[in-house]
């Protein structure tokens, strides 16, 4: 009679993620916006920033958890969940950065931060390679 569990279409997560991650690429760049005008909106920026690139992995592992194949099965599949593990190495690092970005924040001034955001910034496209940063 219909009833039983919902497993979501790994499309819908998939259109989901990408609307996660696009919007909080914008924000991040509003950001950077925000460091160029000197604009007091950077935090908020940064924070909405955040909490998107958070959703945007729990999807995501979500996503993984439904998945119909695994590292296993083919050269596809391997090679597709170490590209895809890069990227969350990647967001991760992002997140942690930000993290650094909100405690520097609260206890410093808004100038000291911008400049620090800005170290945190060159820092983190110093330890990747040059195909992450788009």
């Amino acid at each position: 009679s219909g009833e039983g569990f919902y497993l979501p279409d790994p499309q819908e997560l998939t259109f989901c993620n990408t609307l996660l991650l696009s919007n909080a690429a914008v924000s991040l760049g509003g950001a950077f916006v925000s460091i160029e005008i000197s604009s007091s909106f950077i935090l908020y920026f940064s924070f909405l920033s955040f909490i998107l690139a958070c959703a945007f992995i729990s999807l995501q592992i979500k996503e993984f958890r439904i998945m119909g194949f695994s590292i296993n099965d083919s050269v596809f599949s391997s090679l597709f969940f170490i590209i895809t593990g890069l990227h969350f190495f990647h967001l991760l690092f992002g997140l942690i950065l930000l993290c650094l970005l909100f405690i520097i924040s609260s206890f410093s001034y808004f100038i000291i931060v911008i400049m620090r955001f800005q170290l945190l910034f060159l820092l983190y496209k110093s330890c990747l390679p040059d195909s992450f940063i788009i």
